[in-house]
């Protein structure tokens, strides 16, 4: 048990308040439902595991269990198969919400009355008297892909794994009309088959893209139904093995969920190989005759309009990646999105159509504004709380709550089972040590692997680092090389322990000549020149700190105690105590008070780096080292500081510190965590006061939970409000205003930069 633990438990702090649940019945579970976007949402379908609802009501029936809005009248919901075995896996129900608007739900035992013909709006099905399709519908678009038998066909044989679009003017469900009566690429005033997929990607298909070509498969062999409605359906897809070069094959197992009032549909893919290995995939529109386009593969997303031939109106068409894609490519017959699939994960992408003559869209201008519009929203879920009447999973007598970091970690795991990332970048070397630290509380040696196998994929075998660029100077490329210490002392291997060695002093090297201010400041990098900012410090000072414990090279740890209090010299405000994000030696930046040469705002992540820099420095700093009480000092003076400005509402932190509840600031998840690391860490290590501190950073771990944290499906747990990026300067160029940091910068869920600093506060508090 922690010392800040014990404190709390002495104190009498550990107790959860029930007054928020009082008035829920017996054996109830409230949801509350927050939109984190300041635009409204249309049938927003809401997600929760069941295993995550019996946590806080072991006795809820699935068979005998309903929904309940505000005005306690029982709405719409669903308990869905998510994994074939005939048994619900999660409860979905849907809810229009206004920009920022929270909802709260009662899910409760009551009867549970079968739902009519009319509240289906899914409809999926295998349409054997076709050859084969497999078509699928709501009540606004609807599609099909084929089957082995089209194949052989004689009459018009086709081979393609493309996804075909089929229009609709009307919400029922056509599917079994439009089969039946066989007439449906005319319009008779429903819609109709008008889109021509032929062995292109149609809309949405893909493809393992190698040496300069697109490798497909033949039409799916198989596929089965999970849940048919009456608001989610779920289906899969099975491809059998292709070659893709090189003398390897792939198979498919392609899933697809449309949910009703939905444009868009999820596709997620999982690939198996006869020997593993990492993919490149291509996820395309087809190339018609007529048709914009428009690819963005930092938003991972690219969208066309198109003219029907015959003058039956235009479609719009749109795949949006979850994550940046790598590229875009132009075939003969495709406009594709490329994308890495580290070996045994899944590919998960979004695919939306709207037709003008359904009043859906209107040009194309309006469909890339729907399109850019659904991208946002993917991005930021709503945010959804549990509380029951038997209180929240929070207490350490739960082993199925008991450790958030191991909850985040498996959850990380899930969606990126092999490796974490193929790039060597700062904020996901944060998720990384997020990894080893829950790795050395458990002993679960998975954990280690895993940062092991990412880790080694960026670096060769002579220890270069891929994507690295020494004449950059950029201090963000420092921080993953803190993993390197640990996997050098756990090398089992002469080639591994060379190669790690090798890294670690390229990294070194750059720290050695890296431009400085010229009192000795570390520039941020070298397109920010006369710059220091608190993030650099996290990055560069406590791998100085450990570098100099490891390879015996005391000197480091004076560069790494001078770093901290040059940046405090330069960055704190007297009166406040809390330190501005950057510093300007030269006072020639936009974002630089023409006096001091800071910025103008407090920037609540800048902060917790400095705060995190601070006790990991601490961690290496010999006991009897000549500025290690000036260290300490300078952690009593933030930490102060940060109590000052904490929420009092919900114990959590705000994007800007100090004016907390102004408009159009928001309270922000990785500041938070990285606050609460940095204190717990200091209470556990005994530099800060349990009596003072301890409470602080419980109050700030529940508040984080209750605030940024939702547990979806299976009970993976996600980050929300994460701000995803802030900076001084630069092009476009970033003012350090208040305005730029509430307004100018977009908060996601699950950015590394949250998710790597919740992991490394849960470990902390464990």
């Amino acid at each position: 048990m922690t010392a800040w633990f014990k404190w709390l438990v002495g104190a009498g702090l550990m107790s959860l308040s029930g007054s928020a649940l009082a008035a829920l019945p017996p054996n109830a579970v409230s949801v509350q439902v927050r939109n984190p976007l300041a635009t409204s949402r249309q049938s927003e379908t809401i997600a929760i595991g069941l295993a995550d609802l019996r946590r806080l009501v072991a006795a809820l029936d699935p068979q005998h269990s309903v929904v309940l809005d505000v005005n306690a009248k029982v709405i719409d919901s669903q308990w869905v198969d998510m994994t074939g075995d005939d048994a619900p896996d999660e409860l979905v129900f849907q809810s229009d919400f206004g920009p920022n608007e929270v909802k709260t739900f009662v899910v409760q035992n009551g009867e549970r009355k079968t739902p009519g013909r009319d509240q289906y709006r899914v409809y999926g099905r295998f349409v054997r008297e076709r050859h084969d399709d497999f078509a699928w519908e709501n009540d606004r678009v609807a599609h099909r892909m084929y089957g082995p038998d089209l194949e052989t066909w004689k009459a018009e044989p086709l081979t393609s794994s493309g996804v075909d679009v089929w229009v609709k003017r009307v919400p029922r469900r056509v599917i079994n009309d439009w089969y039946l009566v066989d007439d449906y690429h005319r319009d008779n005033g429903e819609g109709g088959d008008f889109y021509s997929v032929g062995k292109s990607r149609g809309c949405g298909g893909l493809g393992v893209w190698s040496a300069g070509d697109l490798f497909v498969s033949h039409n799916f062999v198989a596929s089965r139904v999970l849940a048919n409605g009456p608001l989610r359906l779920v289906f899969e897809l099975d491809y059998a093995p292709w070659e893709i070069g090189g003398g390897n094959k792939v198979r498919e197992t392609k899933r697809v969920i449309l949910d009703a009032g939905q444009s868009f549909g999820r596709f997620e893919s999982r690939f198996s190989l006869d020997h593993p290995a990492p993919l490149v995939v291509g996820v395309g529109i087809a190339k018609h005759a007529g048709a914009s386009h428009h690819g963005d593969p930092k938003r991972g997303a690219e969208q066309s309009f198109e003219p029907f031939k015959d003058g039956n109106g235009n479609l719009g068409c749109a795949v949006v990646l979850d994550r940046a894609a790598s590229g875009q490519v132009e075939t003969a017959s495709d406009w594709l999105l490329v994308t890495d699939v580290p070996a045994s994960a899944a590919v998960r992408y979004f695919v939306g159509t709207a037709w003008d003559r359904s009043g859906q869209v209107k040009d194309a201008a309006d469909w890339a504004k729907r399109v850019d519009a659904f991208s946002r929203e993917a991005k930021n879920p709503p945010i959804v709380r549990l509380a029951g009447t038997t209180g929240l999973p929070l207490s350490r007598s739960d082993p199925a709550a008991s450790s958030w970091a191991t909850r985040l970690c498996e959850t990380t795991l899930q969606r990126a089972p092999d490796v974490f990332s193929t790039a060597w970048s700062y904020d996901n070397g944060l998720v990384l040590s997020g990894f080893l630290a829950t790795w050395k509380k458990t002993g679960n040696r998975k954990y280690f692997d895993y940062v092991k196998r990412t880790i080694d994929g960026l670096i060769d075998g002579d220890g270069t680092i891929k994507g690295y660029r020494l004449e950059d100077y950029n201090l963000d490329q420092i921080n993953s090389g803190k993993l390197l210490f640990t996997l050098l002392e756990r090398a089992t291997s002469a080639s591994d322990r060379e190669r790690y060695r090798r890294a670690l002093t390229t990294l070194r090297g750059q720290l050695r000549t890296q431009p400085r201010t010229r009192d000795g400041g570390f520039w941020h990098k070298s397109i920010y020149p006369h710059q220091m900012w608190l993030d650099g410090l996290y990055m560069a000072a406590p791998f100085l700190a450990e570098y100099a414990a490891a390879f015996r090279e005391p000197a480091l740890f004076d560069e790494a105690a001078k770093q901290i209090l040059l940046l405090e010299k330069h960055t704190r405000d007297p009166q406040s105590g809390l330190l501005y994000h950057g510093w300007d030696e030269s006072r020639t930046e936009r974002w630089a008070n023409p006096k001091t040469g800071t910025s103008s705002e407090f920037w609540g992540r800048s902060l917790g780096w400095y705060s995190m820099a601070l006790v990991d420095v601490l961690e290496f700093l010999p006991k009897s080292h000549a500025r290690r009480q000036a260290l300490l000092g300078a952690l009593e003076r933030v930490a102060d500081a940060l109590l000052r400005v904490q929420d009092p509402a919900t114990g959590v932190w705000w994007q800007v510190l100090d004016k907390g509840g102004s408009a159009m600031n928001y309270r922000e998840a990785s500041a938070s965590a990285m606050v609460v690391y940095a204190l717990s860490k200091a209470v556990n290590q005994g530099w800060l006061d349990p009596a003072r501190y301890a409470a602080v950073a419980e109050r700030g771990f529940r508040g984080m939970l209750q605030a940024f944290v939702s547990v979806g499906a299976q009970g993976a747990a996600r980050v929300n409000e994460i701000c995803k990026v802030a900076g001084l300067g630069g092009k476009p160029y970033r003012d350090g205003s208040y305005q730029y940091y509430a307004t100018g910068t977009e908060h996601v869920t699950d950015d590394p930069k949250g998710l790597g600093a919740f992991i490394l506060a849960s470990a902390q508090r464990d």
